[in-house]
C-alpha cells in the first residue's frame, strides 16, 4: 500500500496549569487559589484574534515528548514539571487551512518554575482562571443522561473572558459508557477559543479532576514542606469543590508525615508543615 502522507503536519499542544493567589480569602482566613492556565492570542488567520494554547509543530528527527520538552523549556525554568499526553485530535475539519493532527499534553507547573515573561501579563500570553461547574442535569432514560456545563476563563490583569457551555450526553452501551460530547460559545462572551481548544480544554479540566483522587498530582503544586490547609486547598482547586477538614485528614494522613518544622501566616498561631512520605511517592505516580 502506497500511502501518501505528505500533506499531513502534527502538532503538539500544552496546556499549561497552575494555581494563582486571588485577592479574595476563604471562611479559612487563607488566601484564596484558583486554577489558571495560560492561553496565547493568535496573531494570524486562521481564528485572528482568538486564543489558544501554546504549540509547537513536531520535527521529523523528534518523538512527540522530545518536542514537548522543547516548549516546556521555553515555558519554565524547570525539567521537573509534571506533564502527560491527554488525547490525539484528528478531525479532518479542525484546521481550515491544512491537514492538522493534534497531540495534546497538560502540565501543572509551580509559579516558581515559570520565567518571568510568563509571570507577568503581556500581550501575546495571557493566564486566565478556569472552572467548570454544571448547569443542568436530565435523566433521559435508565441508559441516558444529558448534563450542561459552563465552562468560564476569568482574564487577568484586565483581559476578557471567555465562556462556553458544553454539552454531554452519556449513554450505557453493553457494559460500557459513551459521550457525546456539544461545545457552544455563550452570547457574553468576550472572546473565542481557536480551533477545537475548547475540547482540549474541557477534556484537561476532566482528567486533572479525575487524577487528583488516585494520583499525587496536587502535591506537584506545593513545596517539599507545605501545611495540611494548603495540601486541602490544592485538593479543592483541582476538583473544583470543597471539602470537609475532619474527612480529608483522614484520607491523605496515610499519605504525610509531620515535620518538626511550622510555618506562620499572619496573625494565626504558627501550622505544623508536613511532607509527602517516601513510601507513598510511588502511589499514583506523577508522570506515567
Amino acid at each position: 500500500m502506497n500511502i501518501d502522507n505528505k500533506n499531513f503536519m502534527l502538532t503538539v499542544n500544552l496546556a499549561i496549569f497552575k494555581v494563582a493567589e486571588t485577592a479574595r480569602t476563604n471562611v479559612k482566613k487563607l488566601p484564596q487559589k484558583e486554577l489558571t492556565v495560560l492561553l496565547t492570542r493568535r496573531k494570524r488567520e486562521p481564528y485572528k484574534g482568538c486564543w489558544s494554547f501554546p504549540y509547537r509543530f513536531v520535527g521529523v528527527d523528534e518523538s512527540l515528548d522530545d518536542a514537548v520538552f522543547r516548549e516546556l523549556e521555553e515555558k519554565t525554568d524547570s525539567q521537573d514539571v509534571y506533564f502527560e499526553q491527554l488525547y490525539t485530535w484528528g478531525a479532518t475539519d479542525r484546521d481550515p487551512t491544512a491537514r492538522v493532527i493534534a497531540a495534546s499534553y497538560i502540565a501543572i507547573v509551580r509559579e516558581e518554575h515559570l520565567k518571568p515573561r510568563f509571570t507577568e501579563e503581556n500581550q501575546e500570553f495571557q493566564w486566565f482562571g478556569v472552572r467548570k461547574r454544571l448547569l443542568s442535569a436530565e435523566k433521559l432514560s435508565d441508559l441516558n443522561m444529558r448534563c450542561k456545563y459552563r465552562v468560564t476563563l476569568c482574564g487577568r490583569g484586565g483581559a476578557p473572558n471567555i465562556l462556553y457551555d458544553v454539552f454531554e450526553e452519556t449513554s450505557a452501551a453493553g457494559f460500557e459508557k459513551r459521550t457525546k460530547y456539544g461545545y457552544e460559545p455563550c452570547a457574553e462572551t468576550g472572546e473565542l477559543m481557536a480551533y477545537d481548544h475548547i475540547k482540549i480544554l474541557d477534556c484537561a479540566l476532566d482528567r486533572i479532576k479525575n487524577k487528583v483522587q488516585y494520583t499525587n498530582i496536587a502535591f506537584g503544586l506545593l513545596p517539599e514542606l507545605f501545611t495540611l490547609s494548603e495540601l486541602q486547598q490544592a485538593h479543592e482547586v483541582l476538583l473544583g469543590r470543597e471539602l470537609t477538614k475532619p474527612n480529608f485528614r483522614r484520607w491523605i494522613s496515610a499519605k504525610v508525615e509531620e515535620t518538626p518544622h511550622t510555618k506562620k501566616d499572619g496573625a494565626h498561631r504558627p501550622a505544623r508543615l508536613y511532607r509527602l512520605k517516601k513510601s507513598s511517592m510511588l502511589d499514583g505516580l506523577l508522570t506515567e
